[in-house]
Parts: C-alpha cells; sequence; structure tokens
C-alpha cells in the first residue's frame, strides 16, 4: 500500500505524542514493505524531501510557530493546512491519515481523497467541544463549529480512548467506522536503557511540555506543601515550554529551588528514559484531555507508577492510568491533593513496588508492534471495503 501521514510536525524534530506515535508506526508499516510518507512542514535543514529508516519525509513549507503564547496558532493551523493541499493533489496515495487537530490539514486531505478516490483516515486525540471556549475565548465557537465539520469527513476514525468514540457517536459519526488503537510504547527500548546515576535520582519525574494546561505549576506546588509538612522530596522536570521560567521562579519562591531540577529540553529518548529509571514515581499533573498519553505509558514502561488526574477537561475517565493498577489518581488537582499521594508513594515502599510490578505488565499490553497491526489491518480493510473490515472485527 501507498499510506501518507499528515501533521503539521515530525519526529525527532518535535517529540510529542502524535509526531511519536505517527513516526514509530510509519516505520514498520514502511518494514513490512509499504511506501510510506509522512507529509509535514520542513523542520529539518537541506532538502525538502528525505529518507528517514526506509520512510520518506516530505516538508510542504517552511515551519512556523505553531504555538502563540502557549496555544496552538490557528494561523499556523490555516497556514499548513493550504500548503499541504497540492502536495496531496499531486500523488495518490491508498489510504491517508491525518491528524485531525489543527483541522484545516484534514479538509485538504479530503479534497485530496475525493479527487483520487483514496480511502481517508483521521486520527482522533480528542474532542474539545465547549472546552475551546476556555482555550480561545469567544472564538472558541469558531473553532468548535469547525471541529463538527471536520469528524465528518473520514471514511474511518481511529480513536485512543473509549470517552472519544462515544463523544463521536453522540456527534452523529457511525460507531462502525470508529476503531480504538491506543498508542504504545517500545517495552523492549525502554528495558535496555539503564538508570540515570544518583546525581539524578529523584523521588518524582513529570517530561512533557511546560504550558499552562499541563498543569506543571501543581507539581512545583506539590513539592512545597510537602515541604510546609517537613518532607524534603526531590522532583525532575524533564521538558521545555513557554511556562519554564515563571515555574523556576515558583520554585524559588517555595523556597523547593534546590528540590526541584529543570533539565530542560532533553533530545536523547534513552536519557530520558534512564531519567525516568532513577526516579520512584511519574507525575503527570493533568489529565490528559483524550484520556490517553504516551509519557505515562513510557513511564509505566520504566517501572514508574503514575500520579494523574482522574478526569481531564475535555473528556471524562483517564484510559492510559488506572487507579491502583499502574498509578494512582487524584479526584481533584490541587497541590494538596497532589502531595498526599506523593508521600504515599514515597512512604509505601510495598505499594510503590507493587504499582511498579502491574505498571510494567499494563506496558506490555500496548506494545508498538501490535499497535501498529491493529492500524495497518484497518488500512488494508478499507482498500479491500469496509465489508472486510467489519467482518475482522474492527469497526469497534
Amino acid at each position: 500500500m501507498k499510506i501518507a501521514y499528515v501533521f503539521d510536525r515530525v519526529y525527532p524534530f518535535s517529540k510529542g505524542g502524535v509526531e511519536r506515535r505517527t513516526w514509530e508506526m510509519a516505520r514498520r508499516h514502511a518494514q513490512k514493505g509499504h511506501q510510506v510518507t509522512i507529509i509535514s512542514m520542513k523542520q529539518w535543514e537541506g532538502d525538502s524531501v528525505m529518507d528517514m529508516d526506509g520512510v520518506r519525509v516530505v516538508g510542504v513549507c517552511p515551519e512556523v510557530q505553531v504555538y502563540v503564547k502557549g496555544r496552538r496558532s490557528v494561523g499556523a493551523a490555516i497556514y499548513f493546512g493550504l500548503c499541504v493541499l497540492f502536495p496531496l493533489l499531486r500523488e495518490r496515495y491508498d489510504v491517508v491519515n491525518a491528524s485531525i487537530f489543527p483541522y484545516f490539514s484534514c479538509i485538504s486531505a479530503k479534497m485530496a481523497s475525493v479527487v483520487w478516490r483514496s480511502k481517508l483516515v483521521f486520527s482522533c486525540w480528542e474532542l474539545w467541544g465547549s472546552y475551546w471556549g476556555e482555550y480561545v475565548g469567544r472564538i472558541g465557537a469558531i473553532g468548535k463549529m469547525v471541529e463538527r465539520f471536520t469528524v465528518k469527513l473520514p471514511d474511518w476514525i481511529v480513536v485512543e480512548t473509549e470517552d472519544t468514540r462515544r463523544g463521536l457517536k453522540v456527534w452523529g459519526f457511525d460507531p462502525s467506522r470508529v476503531t480504538l488503537v491506543p498508542s504504545g510504547v517500545d517495552n523492549e527500548a525502554v528495558q535496555s536503557v539503564p538508570s540515570a546515576g544518583e546525581d539524578d535520582a529523584a523521588d518524582v519525574i513529570y517530561v512533557g511540555r511546560l504550558t499552562s494546561y499541563k498543569g506543571v505549576r501543581t507539581l512545583v506546588e506539590a513539592v512545597g506543601v510537602l515541604k510546609g509538612r517537613g518532607k524534603s522530596v526531590k522532583a525532575s522536570i524533564v521538558g521545555d515550554g513557554p511556562q519554564r521560567e515563571e515555574l523556576q521562579r515558583l520554585a524559588e519562591e517555595l523556597g523547593v529551588g534546590e528540590r526541584v531540577k529543570f533539565y530542560g529540553r532533553v533530545e536523547d529518548g534513552k536519557r530520558v528514559v534512564a531519567l525516568m529509571k532513577a526516579a520512584k514515581m511519574f507525575v503527570y499533573p493533568a489529565a490528559p484531555l483524550g484520556g490517553w498519553a504516551l509519557t505515562p505509558l513510557e513511564a509505566n514502561a520504566a517501572g514508574l507508577p503514575v500520579i494523574t488526574t482522574r478526569a481531564g477537561p475535555v473528556l471524562g475517565s483517564t484510559d492510559v492510568v488506572q487507579d491502583g493498577r499502574n498509578g494512582l489518581l487524584l479526584d481533584k488537582l490541587t497541590p494538596e491533593a497532589m502531595a498526599t499521594k506523593i508521600a504515599v508513594l514515597v512512604d509505601d515502599e510495598g505499594l510503590r513496588e507493587r504499582l511498579s510490578k502491574q505498571a510494567l505488565e499494563f506496558a506490555r499490553e500496548y506494545d508498538w508492534d501490535s499497535q501498529t497491526g491493529k492500524v495497518e489491518a484497518i488500512y488494508s480493510g478499507l482498500t479491500a471495503g469496509t465489508e472486510t473490515l467489519k467482518s475482522c472485527g474492527l469497526s469497534h
């Protein structure tokens, strides 16, 4: 099959969850003999087209800032949506998989699929709905309309959580054309990485972008709360973003500057895993918007239980962390509540060891090879006819 993935950023030049998922699946498709292309902004020097591990990567336009003041730029989304249209029209693919966010590239992908009569699949990470108003204010109404329109365009939708699937059904999308395939983890690769040294040891670690909606401020404040309770807890924060300087100032103001270590952006993935393994637990302060996220799963693969919130700002439950199985859930995101959960895992070594063992088992259920195989079966079924999908049980 000829397969194209469409997203405005590409791994390893950007290391978000969507980029990582796209890359992990694309290179595995290529290893099985498929012709795979990733279409993105050009984030690298040199030619606009390059080969990475058998995957053709095409940069259709110069990179622009996709985040402005910590929020996704509407202008950048429109810009990429326009730039991706003609490259998609110039070449026929059997299947085009577009990330549903940031929407406008999905509209271009739909136009190209109609012209070429190719199959269109959207990867849907979350449904924002009324959260648009909280995210951008009054113009959120426009975002809400664009989202509702976009979800009706593809032949098939792949989701990561049951909440997202239920939301699509409520919005009128045929549930028989939705398949649940969460992102995965390379368990073998994670297990092969040794722990970082004693200098990097920490009680708790966070890995991710430092933006307001990630809730990292709550983690810093929780370390301050624990200090007030007479507990000295060390935290490692790996990642960068517009909130970094603010968080560093906050740590100093709370008197925990020496207890919160900011690593900034770490390019080496093995180094990130090593830092995880040097910690006792992983904290993901705000529940992922769609209920699933890669870094908590990678933390589980490293043997870390995860602390996160029970509900995110968009949809109900958190699927990637099951309370008492591979981590602990907070009913409400407050520094005091988070401090209490951290203290429980720091003090109760038996509980921490049990959750660690179960976390490893949980991660093994979501290996990238098996997850990629499920998506490949969707593509094969679509090119053969949707009845093939249904007969294989992939339409639910």
